[in-house]
């Protein structure tokens, strides 16, 4: 087949397997000018789907040198009625990126809003700062879907541009204007600022969550701010807003800040009088909320933190129990150490829940190395104290103590055997049995 062949099979409308080889043979023949690049764009609305295809991979191969031509070839079946074609007609515009917006720009101004609307999509994805100016008018157009789309594009051509401080600064005024003169927008809006990162739009957005009673608002507005926020500052105006906020909204908040904490790699603990934030959220059911309450309370725990950190361990997850455990054994007093175990087995007992004390177990012994001696003991003083009365499987939780560390756990048989009844006693004494720790009995009278 020549090329001359090739193209009288397909203006002959020859049938749609001979058209579709016509066109691979094009393809494969690497000859690239204008007539060709029109030829294949008049295959991407055959009626065959396989010519459809095959016209689309061609074009998707022509040199970066025809992309503008090809855009322009390409860029009016973005209106066509059906929606295989629109669609790739779209792909082809995004592949050719920068490439298509000039061929684009005149769609803003479409009949059709759902044309305006796909143009200023793809542009959002493929365009720079320099096509901001291009969207600004469609912020104000009559169909709240093209706002919407506008108002994407904004956000989404900022956050990947941010090397011109004076466009990015008109771009957020344009967007500060539209807010307040466009209600049913205000969410979009809101989520397109959180991408700018900038210090004027975060007080923008702060300001919103400190006037606003809306709590729909708030709530975008916080989640906005954890897309970009980049700034301990940020954070510390996040904390300054708890005690203003409603309980639901607190513990939204502290996610937010606890993910850009983590994102800039910095830490705050909560002021003391408000701990009480971090204990709600790890009392939630979002386990990013209860992460963010963890994280907050600090290494330092206290007496009063424990029936939040019990109810987090009881979920069972490996890493935040790791976190409670590790803490608690080698950095709280004592008397947080005694509170907590008590009350962790408490809700075991409550929930007759042996298998969740087993996980804690094999939790613990990953811990054991880093605790504070005394710390260690306790643990294990409440924790046998606690099988000898409940469990049923005393010789096995014995013996996965004495296993983590011999001394702590004769240390704290000999406190449990001199504080406990004769019938006590005798239960210790045939555990020490059954697990086959005869190594115990040295420690007992």
């Amino acid at each position: 087949m020549t090329i001359n062949e090739a193209l009288n099979i397909i203006q002959e409308n020859s049938s749609s397997e001979q058209r579709r080889n016509a066109f691979e043979f094009i393809i494969e023949s690497k000859i690239y000018n204008e007539d060709i690049i029109h030829l294949l764009a008049s295959g991407l609305v055959d009626e065959y789907r396989g010519v459809r295809d095959i016209c689309s991979r061609g074009l998707s191969l022509i040199p970066s040198e025809y992309a503008h031509y090809v855009a322009f070839m390409v860029v009016p079946l973005i209106a066509h009625n059906d929606i295989e074609i629109r669609n790739l007609a779209g792909d082809l515009l995004l592949n050719l990126k920068d490439k298509s917006v000039d061929a684009l720009l005149p769609f803003f101004e479409n009949a059709s809003e759902d044309v305006r609307k796909y143009a200023c999509d793809i542009v959002g994805i493929v365009g720079n700062l320099s096509n901001l100016s291009n969207i600004y008018p469609l912020l104000n157009d009559t169909d709240i879907n093209v706002r919407n789309s506008g108002i994407e594009a904004i956000g989404n051509i900022v956050i990947r541009n941010d090397n011109d401080v004076f466009l990015i600064q008109e771009a957020l005024d344009k967007l500060i204007l539209a807010y307040n003169n466009d209600a049913d927008s205000q969410v979009n809006i809101i989520d397109a600022i959180g991408k700018f990162g900038s210090a004027e739009a975060e007080d923008f957005l702060i300001d919103i969550i400190h006037n606003t009673d809306d709590e729909f608002l708030k709530i975008a507005t916080i989640d906005s701010l954890s897309i970009n926020g980049n700034s301990k500052e940020l954070c510390i105006k996040l904390i300054e807003e708890l005690p203003s906020s409603s309980p639901e909204m607190q513990v939204v908040i502290l996610k937010t800040i606890y993910a850009i904490l983590y994102r800039i790699d910095e830490l705050i603990e909560l002021p003391d009088e408000l701990r009480f934030v971090a204990h709600n959220a790890l009392f939630d059911d979002d386990a990013d909320i209860r992460g963010a309450g963890l994280v907050a309370l600090g290494v330092g725990f206290r007496p009063e933190d424990c029936p939040a950190l019990v109810n987090e361990l009881m979920f069972g997850n490996p890493g935040t129990s790791q976190h409670i455990l590790y803490n608690l054994l080698s950095q709280a007093p004592i008397e947080t150490v005694e509170e907590f175990f008590l009350l962790y087995q408490q809700k075991i007992r409550q929930k007759n829940a042996l298998g969740i004390e087993i996980d804690m177990l094999g939790v613990l012994s990953s811990v054991v190395e880093g605790a504070e001696p005394d710390n260690l003991v306790k643990a294990f003083e409440i924790i046998i104290e606690t099988t000898l009365d409940y469990s049923g499987q005393e010789g096995d939780i014995l013996s996965l103590l004495f296993s983590m560390n011999k001394f702590a756990t004769a240390d704290a048989v000999s406190f449990v055997y001199s504080n406990s009844s004769i019938e006590r006693k005798e239960l210790l004494n045939e555990t020490i049995k059954i697990a086959e720790l005869e190594d115990l009995y040295g420690f007992i009278e």
